[in-house]
């Protein structure tokens, strides 16, 4: 007999994806419009502020999810911070990382799209615009 998938897992998923599109209208723009429109703007400023590409970014912040939920394993189970708050920690870590992916994806996108354009560069360079 075949097991089934287990459905709270897309249960799940599909409420990342709405808690997601909602967060994304608070977060998704930043400072002078250089963002607008940008689901992780908020994330992306980290390459201005602090030369961090942005999936880092989104990795250190998952990060500091995992570390409160680190302490609240380790005082499980007379936790000071409510369950709600633990479950939304877990929740927002998934987030962070998938939105990781998505942003090293990008980022190994642009290198390719770069490494190609120099090479075409390199390959025909184009002489006649100093004459």
């Amino acid at each position: 007999m075949d097991k089934q998938p287990d459905s709270r897992f897309g249960d799940v998923l599909l409420m990342l994806a709405e808690t997601h599109e909602m967060k994304s209208r608070f977060y998704g723009t930043y400072g002078s419009g250089t963002y607008d429109d940008d689901a992780y703007a908020n994330l992306r400023a980290s390459v201005d502020w602090c030369d961090t590409p942005a999936w880092v970014g989104a990795c250190m912040r998952a990060s500091d999810k995992s570390i409160r939920l680190q302490q609240y394993a380790r005082e499980w189970p007379d936790a000071k911070i409510p369950c709600e708050s633990a479950a939304d920690d877990l929740l927002d870590a998934a987030a962070y990382y998938i939105i990781a992916y998505i942003l090293h994806e990008e980022e190994i996108e642009t290198m390719r799209h770069n490494e190609l354009t120099d090479a075409a560069d390199r390959e025909y360079p184009d002489d006649d615009l100093d004459d």
